[in-house]
């Protein structure tokens, strides 16, 4: 299956993945992130992924859609609208969002 997916690829302009590292580990969750990365960055794939994990949505030139319980939405790029209170209203969890900057990161912390 691997295989054909890798021959399919260049001939596509969109894919949607659906929580494309969801039970993976954390190396393998890395790698397909940089794969997926690349394909926007160096072939112009135009990728749709949903997620569960916030640090996702801090990925350069990433777009963000909010969906919340009561049914609103916000969109945006990724480091603008992932903020601790869209967090805590979309999980209900107290959080942090830090940067760190000698790794150009920006990661999300669940204080709970």
């Amino acid at each position: 299956m691997i295989g054909w997916v890798g021959l399919v690829i260049p001939h596509l302009t969109r894919m949607l993945l659906d929580e494309p590292v969801s039970n993976l580990d954390f190396g393998n969750q890395a790698r397909v992130i940089a794969h997926i990365g690349n394909l926007v960055k160096t072939l112009r794939k135009t990728v749709v992924m949903t997620t569960h994990f916030p640090d996702h949505s801090f990925l350069p030139g990433c777009n963000v859609l909010l969906l919340y319980p009561d049914g609103s939405h916000r969109e945006g790029k990724g480091r603008d609208i992932v903020t601790e209170q869209a967090i805590h209203n979309l999980y209900r969890i107290e959080n942090r969002i830090v940067d760190i900057p000698e790794y150009e990161k920006r990661l999300c912390i669940p204080l709970e």
